[in-house]
């Protein structure tokens, strides 16, 4: 009765990863959504003891306000942390410390450098979603074989 039992587990189990395999495949949406979610759990749990250890220092109340103000500013920014590496989401914590304290390089006007903000963004968020069908094309490959 075990073995039964165990055989019926894995068909469930296998059943479950060729359906999300196939959702994955057949949406790039939704791919590109759940690799995103992923990157960001991992993000959140990578960075969580950094987040947390200023706030045990010696900072007074008032500190933490503004601590916690700036998390809830880079929260706002959406999903954009996971495509950018350390030099470029340093560059832009600098842009909006500058921003922040009317401190603009006018070399690097917003009209110019916006809609290669988009372009960069895009190009990016297309190549995650890329390696992400890539990634279910590979599944739904094993999964057949294994069949």
């Amino acid at each position: 009765r075990s073995k039964d039992h165990r055989s019926r587990l894995q068909q469930t189990m296998h059943r479950t990863q060729l359906f999300l395999t196939l959702c994955a495949v057949l949406s790039p949406a939704m791919s590109f959504r759940l690799a995103r979610a992923g990157l960001r759990e991992a993000r959140r749990q990578q960075t969580r003891s950094l987040r947390l250890t200023p706030l045990r220092g010696g900072m007074s109340e008032d500190d933490k306000v503004f601590y916690a103000l700036g998390l809830n500013i880079a929260q706002n920014l959406g999903g954009i942390g996971p495509l950018l590496n350390d030099k470029e989401a340093d560059l832009v914590g600098k842009g909006i410390i500058d921003a922040l304290k009317s401190d603009t390089d006018p070399d690097t006007p917003l009209n110019v450098y916006g809609p290669k903000i988009n372009e960069m963004v895009q190009t990016r968020m297309a190549a995650q979603a890329e390696a992400a069908k890539a990634a279910g094309l590979k599944a739904l490959e094993t999964a057949a074989e294994e069949d």
